[in-house]
């Protein structure tokens, strides 16, 4: 439990480092409604107008801005960092000399992990 309440405050510590000085602009507000506008309705389920949404549209946007920041980030950290994983384990060389062996045929999940570097 320790390791894991670490785990999460540095998360929440990294996150917001990351995304303290993000902000929306009127534009981005109104594209963020032009997406997802059809998610607005009132209790009734009639869709609300851009007016009528304003209160909650900024407050979404700039969470929503946040989110996809963190994604571009993390997919830019696992970019880099996926050339360090060696996905070969002892277990999989084993079955590979196995295949050797005995002629078993091993399956692609079992291979050494190819690692596309992008060049």
């Amino acid at each position: 439990m320790r390791s894991y309440i670490q785990l999460w405050a540095t998360s929440k510590a990294y996150e917001e480092s990351l995304t303290r000085d993000t902000a929306v602009s009127p534009d981005e507000i109104r594209e963020y409604f032009a997406t997802w506008g059809w998610n607005y309705t009132d209790a009734a389920g009639r869709q609300l107008t851009f007016e009528q949404a304003s209160t909650r549209l900024a407050v979404d946007a700039l969470a929503n801005k946040k989110f996809q920041l963190i994604l571009q980030n993390r997919a830019q950290s696992l970019k880099r960092e996926i050339i360090a994983v060696n996905g070969d384990t002892r277990y999989k060389q084993y079955m590979r000399w196995w295949d050797i062996m005995f002629g078993i045929e091993v399956p692609d999940s079992l291979q050494p992990l190819e690692v596309d570097t992008g060049s």
